[in-house]
């Protein structure tokens, strides 16, 4: 459990493996359906969705009904929405949301459990090799394994203050469109992004430490560089992916961040993501050079004691300012467009109204008033000319 105040009154439940709703029995030792499945887990904001889109590409089945974009995921998010109705009951279940800052291993009524076995069943029986991609997910592998022990786990990790940056400037956009006087959780609670990242890695790295075999872990900043990553997967696991590079639809722009720090309210948080980004570094599949830990992730972590709740209202209202920077922007070229529309309508009026006083001092003209007869005898010559059997 992390430190600090729990943010709502969601149960704190400790056993050690997913508990059976009232009156449900253990699962029990269900048949070992052979199957190409891959799962794609990752916290918010740190990838999946690039890493969904590139594997769709590859080959991989990733749903019919995605999950559409948006301002912070223009290219789509690309989760089974299926998926992410089911996440979001389990959560409903336990009186918690995806905002979950501390662990939980979550009681999973009868009714959730027949629609996870349901959607399996379905999904293996239309497609030889498919997979999903939820960041809710984070909370929910073990559950997910009774149902597919097969499955393959690709656990994409980004380093943590990218991570919360990120997060923290899609909540600020939202909060930014939000009615006045509605108050953002990311505004209220310290270092709830920052929380959040560290519950949801934590209990990745736990998954991937026990599951070996089972689990890739690549960081982030190897999918920039261009990592065949399908190749990997096909060498490991066979899964049988067209092999290409994440280059071709790495947008550089929607991950792009220049910040190597972050504050924190509290730096017990800060030690408690230190230590998660270095065991999920240290269980990367190939680390490669310039990696998300090229220093010791302690120093990323800036203590503010005296900022306490205003450390994160700052931190957010720095992000809203520019997005209204930005928001400024486009009314300023869109105001440069419709100047340079006005003008070249301006300039479209005054060129009629100079053809209109040419035609009208043309057709008052001495020249044109006796050159009548003459055009009228021509126009007379050519109709005759055009009817049928004329010479």
């Amino acid at each position: 459990m992390l430190p600090g105040p729990p943010r709502r009154d969601a149960p704190e439940l400790t056993p050690p493996d997913l508990r059976p709703s009232d009156g449900e029995t253990s699962p029990g030792p269900r048949p070992r359906i052979v199957s190409r499945t891959l799962i794609i887990a990752g916290s918010h904001r740190s990838g999946t969705s690039l890493t969904a889109q590139y594997l769709r590409e590859c080959g991989l089945f990733v749903g019919d009904t995605l999950l559409a974009g948006n301002s912070s995921n223009p290219h789509g998010h690309f989760e089974d929405q299926e998926v992410i109705d089911i996440h979001n009951a389990i959560f409903a279940a336990n009186g918690t949301d995806w905002m979950l800052d501390r662990r939980i291993v979550p009681v999973v009524p009868d009714e959730i459990r027949g629609r996870m076995r349901d959607f399996v069943g379905r999904r293996q029986a239309a497609h030889a090799v498919w997979g999903f991609k939820d960041p809710r997910i984070c909370h929910f592998l073990p559950l997910w394994r009774l149902f597919l022990p097969d499955a393959k786990i690709l656990v994409i990790y980004r380093n943590a203050v990218e991570c919360v940056r990120s997060m923290n400037r899609r909540h600020a956009e939202d909060h930014a469109r939000a009615p006045q006087g509605r108050i953002s959780p990311f505004h209220s609670v310290p270092d709830l992004a920052l929380r959040i990242w560290t519950v949801s890695n934590l209990q990745l790295a736990d998954f991937a430490e026990r599951h070996r075999d089972d689990v890739m872990v690549v960081d982030h900043a190897s999918l920039s560089r261009g990592v065949p990553l399908a190749g990997r997967l096909n060498a490991r696991w066979g899964l049988g992916l067209e092999e290409r590079s994440t280059s071709e639809v790495y947008d550089k722009s929607l991950s792009a961040s220049a910040a190597r720090t972050l504050r924190v309210a509290d730096p017990e948080n800060g030690r408690a993501a230190s230590r998660i980004w270095s065991r999920l570094a240290a269980l990367q599949d190939s680390p490669s050079g310039g990696s998300d830990l090229s220093d010791d992730p302690s120093t990323r972590f800036r203590h503010e004691a005296d900022a306490g709740k205003l450390l994160m209202e700052n931190e957010l209202l720095a992000f809203e300012n520019a997005y209204y920077r930005k928001k400024a922007k486009e009314v300023d070229a869109l105001s440069r467009r419709l100047g340079d529309l006005e003008a070249a309508l301006e300039r479209e009026r005054a060129q009629s109204e100079t053809s209109l006083r040419t035609y009208e001092a043309i057709a008052n003209s001495t020249i044109w008033r006796l050159t009548g007869p003459l055009r009228g005898a021509m126009n007379r010559y050519r109709s005759l000319k055009a009817r049928p059997g004329s010479q």
